[in-house]
């Protein structure tokens, strides 16, 4: 019986090894979409978009 139990926890943890490996391994990097401007407070301080022609642009603000 606690043969039985050792094996299943090593099997527990094997999965989640792999699991965990499978998504580290399978990692992309996100891509920037194009003609988006970044809104952020570090790119944008000071700044006064109100009158400003988006010619396209779409607006991503979080």
């Amino acid at each position: 019986m606690v043969k039985s139990l050792i094996w299943r926890l090593l099997g527990l943890v094997l999965l989640l090894l792999l699991a965990i490996a499978w998504v580290l391994l399978d990692a992309r990097p996100a891509l920037a979409q194009e003609k988006a401007l970044n809104c952020t407070n570090a790119q944008l301080q000071n700044r006064d978009f109100s009158e400003a022609e988006s010619g396209g642009f779409r607006f991503r603000c979080h």
